[in-house]
C-alpha cells in the first residue's frame, strides 16, 4: 500500500508542476509583452491562457510517445 499511494503523490506532484509551468509560459509571455507595449493582457485573460498552456503541456506529456510512433 505504501508504494502505490507513494506513486500516486509522485504522479500529483508531476501533474502539479505540469500545470504551474503553463502558468509560468503564460506569465512570462504577458510579461514581455506588458514590456514591450505590444498587449496589456487582464490577469483573468492572463489565468485562462495560463490553464490552456498547462493542459496542453499535460497533453503532449501523456501522449508524446503515441504520437511519435505514427509520426514513424
Amino acid at each position: 500500500m505504501q508504494t502505490e499511494l507513494k506513486e500516486v503523490i509522485i504522479k500529483r506532484f508531476q501533474s502539479l508542476l505540469w500545470r504551474i509551468g503553463g502558468y509560468a509560459i503564460a506569465g512570462f509571455l504577458a510579461l514581455i509583452l506588458d514590456v514591450l507595449n505590444l498587449l496589456e493582457l487582464s490577469p483573468q485573460l492572463i489565468a485562462i491562457v495560463g490553464l490552456i498552456f498547462g493542459e496542453i503541456t499535460k497533453f503532449l506529456k501523456v501522449n508524446l510517445p503515441q504520437l511519435q510512433m505514427k509520426l514513424e
